[in-house]
């Protein structure tokens, strides 16, 4: 542990939050910014690290204190080794109660759940890594209107195999706690699973755990080397004095040298009494960045980095970002030597005015009245007619495009008179009682007749937004954009039509979707040429131990497909896969794939459990509409 106080030579190396912050929002924008969580983020509702073990202690029924008051590293290490050889005694459950116990700080006032840790989970972060035990971040995420499902990993090959694939693809929002993990400290658990078990059992307490980590969790060491050296790490709450993490940096940083990516750590004043800021930049190659006078301005810091859940649409003011992609995407037969080629360019920005000879395609929703089915306005289309008011002043004359049959399709303007923006309701629209219902399969419908009216109209290029991206999602956004891609591919496949239309432009702006396209979780140029979809196949056995399998396989083939490869079938077990292209009409095994599927296969468990803790996704996206004046209808 390091206690030096910086003197002149090290306060040099400090960085103020205001300097430091262009280059956290570029990161952030890049999903490349990674929190990594320690006990301040847990404080006051948690213990400190010392009466944390001096509690264990006293609850196993040995000495309580350190010796004499020493707080030293090595008078810490040695009662945390008796606390946790105690804690090897126990049972399980007794394990469980004891640590939930020793981490709450019942002598705190504060009964709600600490605001920086609230903050910290309203930024859209693919991944958290923590050195806390407790399940803050969690029930944190869960309370958040419209919160996604949260993924809690720990140390297990398995589960760093899934931290990896996560860097690459779209997942869940993952929690990593790389020191074990106690549910149970914010929410009540019923029956803890095998999986929250397994995790109880990665607790490390003592300095001998410590060591064993460092020098047998080859997995987890490997991991650990991987995400620092490809993301920016931001330490939150963590004082990086335990010997413990700074090895692990070091050994990441002996093998393969320095890190490419920024790392930062944050400090108020108060913190710089025990913080050697010369020796995390020097050495660790950390850079110092000093927020404020005390912890109290901590969640004020991380809502200034992050763009909120609650804003997904503002862009970052400033810091170097990637703005545009482009793709030159043959049409027709791919095998063929002479073809036609159509630029597909995704933009960071949002829709304008079209020029001569292009269109703008808006996203809107789909209202049955009586027997017929009208566009429904959202956010996407009033924020267009609003900013080019001078030209499109009566939203409400619009008409039905003939050729789409689907009724999903309509154009502003009269029949007579049209203008070049075309309103598409990527909806269930008439194959549901529900016109309004969404489906990344009606995305990729919808986007694939579009893009043929479009043409057949004699436009050049099309500009498209984002389609069904509003609110109210049961998955993550960026599916949407990757059943729009689906939908070009299928159109650019097709070698009917006059091939007038040479360019199509995808306009983003939500950071929740372009931050996986720029940093390359989505992988923009297969989507749109390959014929394979990618798939993911997770395989649990009654542990909770999972095994991983990737398959290629046909676009329109059925989970079926995916599992008679491995032999599986559904007489015992419990099949699950997101995201559904659409709502199940049969069975699951009859579900279309999707470029990204996870499938899952569990044992058939008789009795419940609480493996996880769900959020309350539809009473919580309720609560966000009400919110917003505007309707989410895109």
């Amino acid at each position: 542990m390091f206690n030096l106080t910086p003197g002149p030579q090290a306060r040099e190396h400090l960085i103020a939050l205001e300097d430091a912050l262009p280059g956290m929002r570029a990161a952030h924008a890049a999903g490349r910014l990674v929190p990594f969580v320690g006990a301040g983020v847990s404080r006051p509702y948690c213990r400190s690290w010392i009466d944390f073990v001096e509690e264990v202690a006293r609850r196993c029924g040995a000495e309580a204190r350190v010796v004499g008051g020493d707080t030293s590293p090595e008078a810490l290490y040695r009662l945390a080794d008796r606390a946790a050889a105690w804690l090897r005694l126990k049972s399980a459950a007794e394990r469980r109660e004891i640590l939930i116990a020793a981490l709450r700080d019942t002598s705190s006032s504060t009964q709600g759940l600490p605001e920086q840790a609230s903050s910290l989970v309203k930024g859209s972060w693919p991944l958290i890594i923590t050195t806390n035990y407790d399940d803050i971040l969690p029930v944190a995420n869960e309370r958040e209107p419209g919160a996604l499902p949260l993924r809690v990993l720990g140390r297990s090959a398995q589960d760093c195999a899934q931290v990896i694939r996560g860097l690459d693809v779209i997942q869940d929002l993952t929690v990593w706690y790389i020191q074990g993990h106690v549910a149970g400290v914010a929410a009540s658990v019923r029956q803890p699973c095998p999986r929250l078990e397994a995790l109880l059992d990665e607790v490390v307490i003592g300095h001998q755990q410590y060591q064993g980590v460092i020098n047998s969790a080859t997995a987890f060491r490997r991991a650990f080397s991987e995400v620092f050296r490809r993301r920016s790490l931001l330490f939150v709450g963590s004082g990086l004095a335990e010997s413990y993490f700074v090895n692990l940096i070091a050994e990441t940083l002996f093998a393969l040298g320095p890190s490419p990516s920024v790392h930062y750590a944050l400090f108020s004043r108060a913190d710089l009494e025990k913080v050697d800021p010369e020796f995390l930049a020097v050495r660790l190659g950390i850079t110092p960045v000093v927020y404020g006078d005390t912890h109290r301005e901590l969640p004020g810091a991380l809502s200034r980095i992050a763009v909120s859940r609650d804003n997904p649409v503002a862009a970052q003011s400033s810091g170097a970002m990637l703005s545009r992609l482009s793709f030159e995407v043959p049409r027709g037969d791919h095998a063929g030597e002479c073809q036609d080629r159509v630029e597909v360019t995704i933009r960071f920005a949002g829709l304008s005015a079209p020029r001569p000879h292009a269109c703008v395609a808006l996203s809107v929703g789909l209202d049955r009245i009586d027997d017929r089915i009208e566009p429904g306005y959202g956010q996407m289309a009033w924020r267009f007619f609003i900013e080019n008011r001078k030209l499109y002043d009566d939203p409400e004359a619009w008409f039905s495009v003939p050729q789409a049959q689907s009724g999903r399709l309509f154009r502003l303007g009269t029949e007579d008179s049209p203008h070049p923006v075309f309103l598409v309701g990527a909806r269930e629209g008439r194959h549901s009682e529900n016109s309004d219902e969404r489906s990344l399969a009606a995305i990729t419908e919808a986007t694939r007749e579009a893009l043929a009216a479009i043409e057949e109209a004699g436009f050049e290029k099309v500009s498209m937004g984002v389609f069904s991206a509003g609110e109210g999602q049961e998955h993550d956004v960026a599916y949407c954009l990757i059943a729009q891609l689906s939908g070009v591919r299928t159109f650019l496949d097709s070698s009917s039509g006059s091939r007038m239309l040479h360019h199509i432009e995808i306009c983003v702006f939500d950071g929740r979707i372009w931050a996986p396209v720029i940093e390359g979780r989505i992988n923009v140029g297969d989507l749109l040429t390959s014929r394979l979809a990618r798939v993911l196949v997770r395989v649990a056995d009654r542990q909770g131990r999972w095994d991983e399998y990737a398959l290629s396989v046909a676009h329109g083939s059925t989970v079926g497909d995916v599992l008679q490869s491995y032999k599986i079938t559904g007489e015992d077990a419990d099949v699950s896969a997101r995201p559904l292209t659409r709502g199940l009409t049969s069975t699951i095994y009859d579900a279309p794939v999707f470029p990204g599927m996870i499938i899952e296969v569990q044992p058939l468990i008789s009795s419940p459990t609480d493996c996880s803790l769900p959020p309350n996704a539809p009473a919580a996206q309720a609560a966000s509409r009400e919110k917003n004046d505007i309707p989410a209808r895109n």
